[in-house]
């Protein structure tokens, strides 16, 4: 084997002449990029609101910003072509939200030990409600889907990469699939803050709160109304 003096050599030369891919202009990866990017701007106006609030505790707020951070560093992994890092981070963004929407119901979150307690306390507190409980519960699959990638379960689930310059290697399928799972990930935490927040939306410039609403379906936002 090389020096361990010269393998950093080499590794800060690999990142000397390193140059991140843009995602293509064409095809399916592009179109999931876009269309992922369209649901990550709901939670920046979120994020905005949120931010500019007088009313929401410290502690919200914290986790919230959190959650947004972990969701901005799976999307650019998955530009970088950092497929495994991408899933571990959006798994920590589902925690968060958990978090977040637990805070949002008044509820103290220090003394509940495992994610999955946290799951099953928010979901008790969202039993009658099916319009929260439905993107919850959708979460809850993801989350799952995400642990296997962080656990690597099973060899179909790991990375392989070992040498520094095939860590960030282009597939096209996996940065497309990605992307859609981060989508359905933002998609899903807007419709449990929208059903949760309804009175903030209405307090939004109209441009920020046309844009959450165009992100639901229309069956979704007459249900939500009736609350």
């Amino acid at each position: 084997m090389k020096s361990v003096s010269k393998q950093i050599a080499e590794l800060d030369a690999f990142f000397d002449n390193f140059r991140g891919n843009r995602v293509s202009n064409d095809g399916e990866a592009r179109k999931s990029f876009e269309n992922c990017y369209k649901e990550f701007h709901c939670i920046l106006i979120w994020q905005n609101f949120i931010d500019n609030s007088n009313t929401i505790d410290d502690q919200e707020k914290i986790f919230f910003n959190e959650m947004t951070s972990d969701i901005a560093h799976s999307i650019v992994s998955s530009i970088l072509d950092l497929y495994k890092p991408s899933k571990m981070a959006l798994r920590s963004a589902i925690e968060n939200s958990w978090r977040t929407l637990m805070l949002m119901e008044n509820q103290k979150i220090d003394d509940i030990k495992t994610v999955y307690d946290l799951y099953l306390k928010l979901k008790e507190l969202n039993s009658e409600v099916n319009i929260v409980l439905q993107p919850i519960n959708e979460l809850k699959q993801m989350y799952t889907y995400l642990c296997d990638y962080v656990h690597s379960s099973t060899p179909m689930h790991m990375d392989f990469r070992i040498k520094f310059k095939t860590i960030s290697t282009r597939n096209q399928n996996e940065q497309s699939t990605c992307f859609k799972i981060i989508q359905k990930t933002c998609s899903n935490i807007n419709k449990s803050l929208f059903v949760k927040k309804q009175h903030a939306v209405v307090k939004m410039h109209h441009s920020q709160a046309d844009w959450l609403r165009d992100r639901l379906p229309a069956t979704f936002k007459r249900q939500a109304a009736r609350l």
